[in-house]
């Protein structure tokens, strides 16, 4: 058996670790919520896994605006060479 097998079997998960033991930290593309009651306005953001949905963020990745405008459109904005990025880092 190799180690790893015989360390999951003793219970010795090690958590969060990648390749050599090297910390890799989990990247999630998410809406941010702003705005006020009832006229929310999003924010798409490249955010850690373990940031609460409004907090901390890496980088902003663009808008959303679910409420329509006068021309009766929902606004999108986004950056797509910097989503590509972060869909390729993980």
């Amino acid at each position: 058996k190799s180690e790893r097998e015989r360390e999951r079997e003793r219970g010795e998960e090690r958590k969060g670790e990648g390749l050599a033991g090297a910390r890799v930290m989990v990247v999630r593309l998410r809406l941010a919520r702003f705005g006020r009651y009832k006229f929310p306005f999003y924010r798409i953001v490249a955010a850690d896994h373990r940031s609460p949905r409004d907090g901390k963020h890496l980088e902003i990745l663009g808008h959303y605006d679910p409420i329509p405008q006068v021309d009766g459109a929902k606004h999108v904005g986004l950056k797509f060479e910097r989503i590509k990025y972060w869909l390729g880092v993980g």
